[in-house]
């Protein structure tokens, strides 16, 4: 498995800090098979992906066989509201080809002390606090943040330093 370090650093490094960031996590692993599939059909919508005509500056990646991961420069050209549409529809045409959930927003990713990436339901924290299988030293994916600078400093960080914390 790749480090957190060597994916952060080298993660869109043909694009500012400032590039636009979305991010899609999956409620469950990707096989190697769909993770192919999927970078190969992202890789291909990011090469056509425009904004009123204009080509954008855009890189697309799948992480840690979990999550879809867009950036854009808007320094170059600002990502429109059709052109976000066109976005969310090839993450729902990634969902319709390997049936799983992008848009699942109550399940957090974070690692276990063996650093796999385990999957919760929000209603399933209590337990995991309570086992202390989640405490405020563990790593979680903050998907709700929105550009480059911050998936680099931002996207894994404690618990205890994460919207998560009101459950600690």
């Amino acid at each position: 498995m790749l480090t957190k370090e060597s994916i952060l650093k080298e993660l869109f490094r043909d694009l500012p800090d400032s590039s636009k960031v979305w991010i899609y996590q999956a409620n469950r692993e990707m096989t190697e098979k769909e993770v192919v599939l999927i970078n190969q059909k992202g890789n291909d919508f990011v090469l056509s992906w425009e904004s009123h005509g204009s080509k954008l500056k855009a890189n697309f990646t799948v992480l840690y066989n979990l999550f879809l991961v867009f950036a854009v420069d808007e320094n170059q050209h600002e990502a429109s509201g059709c052109s976000i549409d066109k976005s969310v529809h090839f993450v729902k045409e990634a969902q319709g080809l390997t049936g799983i959930n992008f848009f699942d927003r109550t399940i957090v990713a974070y690692f276990s002390p063996e650093n796999s990436i385990n999957l919760v339901p929000l209603s399933g924290i209590s337990l995991k606090v309570k086992n202390n299988e989640i405490n405020i030293n563990t790593l979680i994916f903050n998907n709700l943040i929105d550009n480059l600078s911050k998936i680099r400093s931002e996207w894994i960080i404690s618990a205890g330093n994460s919207w998560l914390s009101r459950f600690l």
